[in-house]
């Protein structure tokens, strides 16, 4: 009686397709989770530069008063910027905060996030058509449309 002392073709053949079919699972499940963690990472960016340019516009070294933009935060070229205009004539970003490309800000109308400021006070001032009286939505394009972060003043 002979002793086999290999695998058959088959038995590697099924070995591979086990391996193959794990391995497209693990890299979906992957990316959902890379997905995520530039929504989260979008989010902390926007609440931290939110209360940056909150912090800039009270501290208000330039004695702005009324409702004349001290500080703003403006979204643009996946970039959240701090923008502080209290002790100069014009804005110079203090902060910048890199997002990701596939992530998009925007009210529940969709209108798309680009600027607004705050007052001496810290008080929202509106600079667009954006309305600031919904929240924030934090969408990224690789997770599904129910998918999004809220960010609420």
């Amino acid at each position: 009686m002979r002793v086999q002392a290999a695998f058959t073709l088959i038995e590697m053949m099924v070995v591979i397709a086990i391996i193959a079919i794990l391995a497209v699972m693990g890299a979906s499940l992957g990316s959902g989770w890379i997905y995520q963690a530039e929504l989260n990472k979008a989010n902390a960016s926007l609440q931290s530069a939110i209360n940056l340019a909150r912090a800039t516009a009270i501290r208000n070294c330039a004695g702005v008063i009324g409702n004349t933009t001290a500080a703003s935060v403006s979204f643009e070229n996946n970039k959240l910027t701090v923008l502080d205009n209290n002790c100069s004539n014009q804005n110079q970003a203090t902060n910048t905060f890199d997002i990701s490309a596939k992530i998009t800000i925007t009210d529940e109308q969709s209108h798309i996030f680009k600027e607004f400021g705050f007052n001496s006070v810290g008080e929202i001032i509106k600079k667009d058509d954006f309305d600031l009286s919904s929240p924030l939505i934090i969408k990224h394009s690789g997770l599904s449309e129910d998918a999004g972060e809220k960010y609420e003043f």
